[in-house]
């Protein structure tokens, strides 16, 4: 497990959420709201962690940064991909920027149908590009 780290200046209104093993970093970041992920998402803190996120995600357009986690087992992508399925279905923007461990999943289930970016700044222009 990673403490949450000083890799990126934090918003001062940001919300920090510890979920067994792992850190959600949660800003607004118009016009979306941002929910970065620290550590590791498995199946001891995978619902944790979606439940967590849904907390914050109600109407507004969502992007989860999976870049900073350290690890993400089989629950893990599962979360996302129910997550993004579920804001797909209420016609609402979700977008996943990956990083090294979600991209070790997603090239073993290359037909997984999560909504990447390469990074939050990709995201935001992709949600501008659909606005």
């Amino acid at each position: 497990m990673t403490a949450l780290s000083n890799r990126l200046e934090l918003p001062l209104n940001a919300y920090v959420i510890y979920c067994a093993g792992a850190q959600l970093l949660v800003y607004p970041r118009t016009p979306a709201t941002v929910v970065r992920i620290e550590g590791e998402i498995d199946a001891s803190n995978a619902e944790f962690i979606g439940r967590a996120i849904r907390r914050f995600a109600l109407k507004t357009p969502l992007i989860v940064d999976a870049s900073h986690l350290d690890y993400v087992g089989s629950a893990g992508l599962q979360v996302l991909l129910i997550l993004s399925d579920q804001r797909r279905q209420a016609r609402l923007h979700c977008t996943v920027v990956g990083g090294p461990a979600l991209h070790r999943l997603t090239r073993v289930v290359s037909d997984h149908g999560l909504p990447l970016a390469d990074s939050v700044t990709d995201a935001l222009q992709l949600l501008a590009a659909a606005g």
